[in-house]
């Protein structure tokens, strides 16, 4: 039960990831598809994301962990395709920062006889996270198209504001940042007697 308010703020990052399939394809298509003499499909961009979350788990295992060990004694033209490259690297971050990390977290504190359960909720949460995606994809879809106007998400991204989405997607991410912030604070490590 300790670790349930941990894991449940990861499902707003889950729907935040849900947008590697949907919201970054429907915006990548409508992109100028080349970075100098190649052709990226839209579709093919999560490879990047793949590259980037394997420069993470470097970054985090060789950098970031060692570091945070060391400070704790406790434990309108087309535009190119290529500038989705930031926000499949920052997802690819956030992935190992909260899937991997959380995985770790979970297999550490659980009791010995719900380390496998434990871990598989850590898994839900990518399949909450994409209900979540779906979900706020429609209400956001439903209070910005009306009176006419194509919305926030319009079929033309040239008519819509795909950016308008992705803001409210980060105000979601910071806000659940600040509730992880405060259950984390107040979590208590489980001790271990020898």
């Amino acid at each position: 039960m300790r670790l349930l308010p941990i894991w449940a703020t990861s499902i707003v990052l889950s729907a935040a990831y849900a947008q590697l399939n949907t919201t970054f394809v429907q915006q990548g298509s409508a992109m100028d598809m080349r970075v100098m003499s190649f052709t990226i499909p839209a579709a093919s961009m999560v490879s990047f994301e793949v590259i980037c979350v394997l420069a993470w788990v470097l970054i985090y295992g060789l950098v970031i962990v060692p570091a945070l060990r060391r400070l704790s004694p406790a434990s309108g033209e087309s535009i190119s395709i290529g500038w989705q490259m930031p926000q499949y690297f920052v997802l690819a971050g956030a992935e190992v920062f909260c899937y991997i990390a959380q995985l770790e977290f979970f297999y550490s504190e659980a009791p010995e006889s719900m380390k496998s359960m434990c871990t598989s909720f850590a898994l839900l949460t990518v399949a909450l996270g994409s209900y979540a995606s779906s979900l706020i994809y429609a209400v956001v879809n439903a209070l910005t198209a009306t009176g006419g106007r194509p919305g926030w998400i319009s079929d033309d991204l040239n008519e819509g504001h795909l950016d308008y989405f992705f803001w409210t997607m980060a105000a979601l991410c910071t806000l659940n940042f600040v509730v992880y912030s405060a259950f984390a604070r107040n979590y208590q490590v489980k001790t271990v007697v020898s």
